[in-house]
């Protein structure tokens, strides 16, 4: 096997504009930037030598770690589903392993879990934005989560507890709604369908705005 030649670093240049990063060049010439970070780990010091496969790996990781932080800065804003994550990230352009990479070093780190993020989001959506079950079982089967972390999720709410928010908001709107009892009767009827709640909670609520257990809808 025919032996690498040595790259020797000539110049560590800081940036500018980016104080955390570095410009790295070799034999005089401009070669590849890297974050401090990376900098210290691999030692890339001035009149260093390297061969071509440790700086391979060295812009490789310098990739990874890139991917590492954007991903850090998604989820700092708000929590985030693993494949919400991998999105983003592939939106930025970072290859497959990359973000195969990142989302397993995230999770070991419980930066991400789809499991507590599931039934976190779930509880919003109940509770602040009066959204039914069938509603939040679409939104998070869009974000990725699988079924079992998602019925896990629904489990943490019993019928009552969909039956009482149904109730609340279809009361409010009765009150506010102008117009024949007709049509405000299919006017509520359709929002708590849109919002997802299910067409046995939909029917005992409407029932109760009639004073009447008989009420019947199509599906």
């Amino acid at each position: 096997m025919k032996e690498e030649e040595p790259i020797t670093i000539t110049t560590v240049e800081q940036q500018k504009r980016h104080k955390h990063r570095f410009n790295i060049y070799v034999n005089g010439e401009y070669s590849f930037a890297v974050h401090e970070d990376i900098v210290v780990k691999y030692r890339l010091l001035k009149d260093a030598t390297f061969t071509k496969s440790y700086i391979d790996n060295v812009v490789y990781e310098e990739e990874r770690h890139s991917a590492y932080r954007a991903a850090l800065r998604y989820i700092g804003r708000s929590m985030r589903s693993e494949k919400e994550v991998a999105t983003k990230l592939s939106s930025k352009g970072y290859e497959e392993d990359i973000i195969t990479d990142v989302l397993t070093k995230l999770t070991d780190q419980k930066f991400i879990n789809d499991n507590e993020y599931a039934i976190a989001l779930a509880k919003q959506r109940m509770r602040m934005n009066k959204k039914g079950p069938l509603w939040i079982k679409r939104e998070l089967t869009q974000k990725g989560i699988s079924k079992s972390e998602i019925q896990a999720a629904l489990d943490q709410f019993d019928n009552s507890i969909e039956y009482e928010q149904a109730l609340t908001l279809a009361s409010k709107r009765w009150e506010i709604d102008k117009g024949e009892e007709l049509a405000k009767f299919r006017k509520i009827m359709n929002l708590l369908q849109r919002r997802g709640y299910t067409s046995e909670v939909t029917r005992k609520v409407m029932g109760v705005l009639k004073n009447t257990d008989d009420v019947f809808f199509e599906e």
